[in-house]
C-alpha cells in the first residue's frame, strides 16, 4: 500500500503526533479500521494515543501465526 502525507496539514503536527500518524495509517495498510477506543492508535483522531491491546489483537486475529 501507498500512504500519502498531506503536506499542508503536517507541518503542524509535533514529531510525536507525525509518527502517531504513521501508525495509523500503516493500521489501515494492514487491514485495521477505526476504533471507538479512545486510546487506540486506531482512534480517528489525532491525540496522544498509542498502540493499544486492541490494536495488538486486531492484528493478530487477521494476522494469526
Amino acid at each position: 500500500a501507498t500512504i500519502y502525507a498531506n503536506n499542508c496539514s503536517l507541518f503542524q503536527y509535533t514529531t510525536t503526533e507525525k509518527i502517531h500518524v504513521a501508525e495509523h495509517e500503516l493500521g489501515h495498510a494492514l487491514g485495521l479500521q477505526h476504533s471507538s477506543s479512545p486510546d487506540s492508535i486506531m482512534s480517528p483522531t489525532v491525540c496522544d494515543n498509542d498502540i493499544s491491546a486492541g490494536d495488538v489483537a486486531g492484528l493478530a486475529a487477521a494476522y494469526p501465526s
